[in-house]
């Protein structure tokens, strides 16, 4: 992929979003990350439980271009764009582990990383949480004194 195709996708493709990251999670066992181009200047960043698409923690980062949101992606997965994947058309799923796991060790972990703001997040952009589970709990417990 490249920046002419990416734009082209964003503004003439099926979905008009472009998912470009999806596998397993090093860090939180069971979860897959998933990461969507929204549009120029959005990316949605995903952690969800393996096998489902929703109810993770989600967050989206808004950029003031695109050129900084490239940047951004970039430094964030390790590899040029030239090296990206549309997911959005090949539908890759990783395969499920084939290790025996305990999805309540990596939801404490997650939880603990998003409250300690230990998430390793893009740079470059302005980050927000989702609306939801996952953001009442962040203000809850993170923003409880402002």
């Amino acid at each position: 992929m490249d920046v002419k195709q990416l734009r082209n996708l964003l503004k003439l493709g099926r979905t008009r979003t472009v998912v470009i990251y999806c596998d397993l999670c090093v860090d939180y066992i069971g979860y897959v990350k998933t990461i969507t181009i929204m549009n120029e200047k959005k990316v949605r960043l995903e952690y969800n439980t393996y096998g489902y698409d929703e109810g993770g923690l989600t967050y989206f980062v808004e950029y003031e271009d695109f050129g900084t949101l490239i940047k951004s992606m970039q430094e964030y997965l390790g590899s040029d764009i030239n090296q990206w994947k549309n997911i959005s058309l090949t539908s890759d799923y990783p395969l499920e582990l084939e290790r025996d796991f305990d999805i309540n060790i990596s939801y404490e972990l997650i939880i603990h990383d998003l409250l300690n703001n230990e998430l390793k997040l893009p740079k470059y952009g302005n980050i927000i949480i989702k609306e939801g589970y996952w953001k009442n709990l962040y203000d809850k417990n993170v923003n409880k004194d402002s």
